[in-house]
C-alpha cells in the first residue's frame, strides 16, 4: 500500500464493530505515518474516507481496491 491507493476495510475484520461502522466506505491513503518502516509487516496510514472523515488505520485492516499512480 502507498499514498494514493483507493482502499476499503478488509473482509478479515467483518466480525467486528470496527467493520460495521465503515462498511461500504471507500477511502484514499493520504499519508504513510511511518515511511521509513518499508519492511515492517505493520504499517499505519492516514485514510480519508468518502464521508469526509480522516483516520489512521493499520495496513492489516485495509485492502487495496485500486492502486494509485
Amino acid at each position: 500500500m502507498k499514498v494514493g491507493d483507493l482502499v476499503q476495510i478488509a473482509d478479515i475484520t467483518a466480525g467486528s464493530r470496527f467493520y460495521h461502522r465503515r462498511r461500504g466506505l471507500k477511502g484514499v491513503i493520504i499519508r504513510d505515518t511511518h515511511p521509513g518502516r518499508k519492511f515492517s509487516s505493520l504499517h499505519v496510514f492516514d485514510v480519508m474516507w468518502n464521508n469526509g472523515t480522516i483516520e489512521d488505520l493499520c495496513s492489516g485492516d485495509l485492502e487495496v481496491i485500486s492502486e494509485g499512480r
